[in-house]
């Protein structure tokens, strides 16, 4: 594999956020504590998003390219504080004739006997679980050029970065480890044909905010621009992408999505994006019936369906925002930057008081596009419901 690509959001600090878009939105995102913002860019202010393998390692530079890691950026990609120090001492796994040593002092690692080619030592650090995405830095020093590859055990992440020529290896290293509900090792491999001596540098921060993820290749949805515009490109099959969102229904919620069709066929719920454990859980889904394409949101707890009869066309820019509380849903649906209609609907007391995560496409979903969204852990008032939609409408260009 080639080198690790060093900008990720390495240049953020514990306390450093990122600036995207109008000044309100992330703080409207983030108020509640649970909250998403995706916008399906490569680049924002120099900071990458969209990237093709979920370690974050290969950045999405052109349209085409599968997105495997989509950063939410609600919080801003803030840093956690740095949880390396209280990892203690690294396991190392001899093997062959290599021996690998840690100095607890210096934490220096090294190879004080020299094996063959197919030799080398292992460090492991130890993260205990639960943990969200995860940021991992290393920088080396002294006699790096012998540090063979970094890896971690993390969800079949593997090895990260691999180099058969110890002096081609990169000093600095910066990628991403994503969610683990238990414990998991990142690790260090060393060349055993030589000995050496190098001292890592190592941070391991959480890295704020609810971001995207797909490790299946044949899963992931492909990032496509016109030059102006950008989205994301889902194939109506299996293409999805898993967040660490959870939002809990008797708070109330809001999302505002931006959708276009490539087809429409079939009479069931197809959730595009929203909150979703099946088909009776979805907060933006689509359904054609009646001889005509009729867009809906349907919410968990009792399932309440705030649906108007808007029609409109494979190729049409939708806009979807739906709002819920404890008493009723709302849905307003814009076609092409034009409200085509607005359904309110009674709802009893919310029953779920369960988690219900977010997900964008899915074997529900249909051939479409999204240009981005944001979800919020609560009914939003109407002036930041229409600020949001506003928001959403620009990325679509209507």
């Amino acid at each position: 594999m080639g080198g690790i690509v060093k900008p990720l959001v390495g240049s953020l600090t514990k306390s450093g956020a990122i600036p995207f878009g109008p000044d309100w939105l992330g703080p409207l995102a983030s108020k509640a504590g649970e909250g998403v913002v995706f916008v399906p860019q490569p680049k924002i202010a120099g900071q990458t998003i969209l990237f093709q393998d979920i370690a974050g390692s290969i950045p999405v530079v052109s349209g085409g390219d599968p997105v495997g890691l989509f950063l939410d950026l609600s919080l801003g990609l803030a840093l956690g504080e740095d949880i390396f120090p209280s990892l203690g001492a690294p396991s190392i796994q001899d093997s062959g004739g290599s021996l690998g040593a840690y100095n607890a002092n210096t934490g220096a690692i090294s190879n004080t006997a020299v094996g063959t080619s197919a030799t080398h030592p292992r460090f492991s650090w130890v993260v205990p679980g639960p943990k969200p995405h995860m940021l991992v830095t290393l920088r080396f020093t002294g006699e790096y050029g012998s540090v063979y590859s970094v890896g971690t055990t993390s969800n079949g992440v593997g090895l990260v970065y691999r180099s058969n020529l110890g002096a081609d290896f990169s000093s600095e290293l910066t990628f991403v480890i994503p969610p683990s509900a238990t414990n998991y090792s990142f690790q260090v491999f060393c060349d055993g044909t030589s000995t050496f001596s190098t001292t890592p540098e190592i941070s391991v921060r959480e890295l704020r905010g609810n971001h995207a993820w797909q490790g299946t290749t044949a899963y992931k949805p492909l990032y496509q621009t016109d030059g102006q515009r950008h989205w994301l490109s889902f194939d109506g099959v299996d293409d999805s992408l898993a967040t660490e969102a959870n939002f809990l229904n008797q708070y109330g919620m809001s999302l505002s999505a931006g959708f276009r069709f490539n087809t429409l066929s079939g009479s069931a719920y197809r959730t595009l994006a929203g909150f979703q454990q099946s088909t009776s859980y979805s907060i933006i889904a689509v359904r054609s019936g009646l001889g005509r394409p009729q867009y809906q949101t349907r919410y968990a707890g009792s399932n309440v369906v705030a649906a108007g009869a808007a029609s409109f066309s494979a190729g049409d820019l939708i806009l979807s925002s739906g709002r819920q509380d404890s008493s009723s849903v709302l849905n307003t649906t814009l076609i092409n930057g034009v409200i085509a209609d607005e359904a309110i609907s009674a709802q009893t007391e919310a029953e779920v008081t369960t988690s219900v995560p977010f997900v964008m496409g899915g074997t529900y979903g249909h051939d479409h596009h999204i240009f981005g969204c944001v979800g919020v852990q609560e009914y939003l008032s109407d002036l930041d419901a229409s600020r949001v939609s506003g928001y959403i409408n620009s990325l679509m260009g209507v």
